[in-house]
């Protein structure tokens, strides 16, 4: 087993750091762990309440604020455990929190760094990852406002930054990585350090089964800098970084739209459209391998042709079946033209109904077209491939997608 110094910057907000200590006394199951509080010259009663403190404990004092990355980076010179978790002084922490990100580590042999799901006093999550988008490349909280418990925060997932408000991460990478850069201002350090255990090869995971009770940047100061700490972040990684915000959100089946500086989520919506042509046990056994094979959340399953109430029973076994009733003369025409001028979904497929479909096909597909922003035809020739021809898809994966249309 494996020491951990839970390192604790601080800075006044004596009342915060005695909430953040009780939890860390109550909720810390883990069995082998050090505390470090780093005061960067507080002049309430922190240093009364460091002084109270029993157990493995270790106090450092600066007589001024050295700001959050000095101050990290002195408590990593003073650790003696292998892992390093970094805690703001304004959390809560709950039950098994620390066990989660050890477990999480262990879970994932080349991983660097693990970060919790972090939620404002309100029970909404303020942390589930850090995404990066296509406009300025700054990282910004994922779900940031979403419910506690919603499933996109609800799941382990590999990212490329985690806040460090609650951060473990272990020593010798964080070493090689030169620790925090102390250029920053209380900001950003942590999406840098994140990005720097990247490039060395480290994996950075978020993990659901630790939670924290994050009162949101309390510490005095706390955005001072943010100008100077956006524009040094640019300097150093805008041309390195790859936007992953939209292949992220397609996983779950959401759309980044921005507008100016705000960003909106929407959520795609997908018809999967089966033609029938007086098969029903084809298109059964079809739309079973469907839902059998397909986790993407917002997708309808529409069968379409000229006597489709032969098989509307299909409508009591699974809800995500709808029918539509085509003339002769409509299901004599190309099905995906038809399905285009006629559903409003963001995404529009017609499937052959004796395709082989293999777990997350549609979940790849999404995150595809969201990668190279394709909107138009993609058209089944031997080779699934855009209208301008620059970027195909493999056959033995698509192989029986007749149309695909992105609106």
């Amino acid at each position: 087993m494996q020491k951990v110094s839970v390192i604790v910057p601080l800075y006044n907000q004596a009342e915060l750091t005695a909430k953040c200590f009780d939890s860390l006394s109550r909720f810390t199951e883990y069995p082998l762990w050090e505390l470090i509080a780093v005061d960067n010259g507080s002049t309430d009663a922190t240093p009364e309440l460091l002084s109270s403190l029993s157990g493995d404990v270790k106090t450092l004092r600066s007589e001024f604020n050295l700001g959050f990355a000095k101050a990290c980076n002195l408590g990593a010179e003073n650790a003696a455990g292998k892992l390093l978790c970094f805690l703001n002084n304004d959390t809560e922490v709950t039950k098994g929190w620390l066990t989660a990100l050890v477990n999480c580590l262990k879970r994932h042999p080349q991983a660097a760094a693990a970060g919790g799901r972090l939620l404002f006093p309100d029970g909404t999550v303020q942390h589930a990852g850090i995404v990066f988008d296509k406009i300025d490349r700054i990282g910004y909280h994922i779900y940031r406002g979403f419910p506690a418990d919603a499933p996109e925060v609800s799941r382990e997932r590999k990212v490329k930054a985690v806040t460090a408000a609650c951060m473990l991460v272990k020593k010798d990478a964080f070493k090689q990585a030169g620790g925090f850069d102390e250029d920053y201002w209380n900001g950003f350090e942590d999406v840098d350090l994140s990005l720097k255990l990247g490039e060395s090869g480290g994996e950075i995971y978020y993990t659901p089964a630790c939670r924290v009770i994050h009162h949101t940047s309390a510490t005095p100061g706390r955005k001072d800098a943010d100008i100077e700490n956006a524009q040094l972040f640019q300097r150093k990684w805008y041309d390195k970084i790859q936007p992953d915000e939209d292949i992220f959100l397609a996983e779950d089946g959401w759309r980044a739209i921005w507008e100016g500086t705000t960003c909106k989520l929407k959520k795609i919506t997908c018809d999967i459209f089966i033609p029938f042509k007086d098969n029903p046990e084809e298109v059964e056994a079809c739309v079973e391998k469907v839902i059998t094979n397909t986790v993407f959340p917002n997708y309808t399953i529409k069968i379409a042709g000229a006597g489709v109430d032969k098989i509307k029973y299909l409508r009591v076994l699974y809800n995500r079946v709808d029918f539509v009733e085509l003339s002769p003369l409509e299901s004599n025409r190309d099905i995906t033209e038809w399905a285009v001028e006629h559903s409003n979904a963001d995404i529009i497929i017609t499937i052959d109904s004796g395709m082989n479909i293999k777990s997350d096909w549609l979940i790849e597909l999404v995150k595809w077209s969201a990668s190279v922003n394709v909107k138009g035809w993609l058209i089944r020739d031997n080779k699934l491939q855009s209208i301008d021809s620059r970027r195909v898809l493999p056959a033995d994966f698509y192989d029986g997608i007749d149309g695909f249309f992105l609106r």
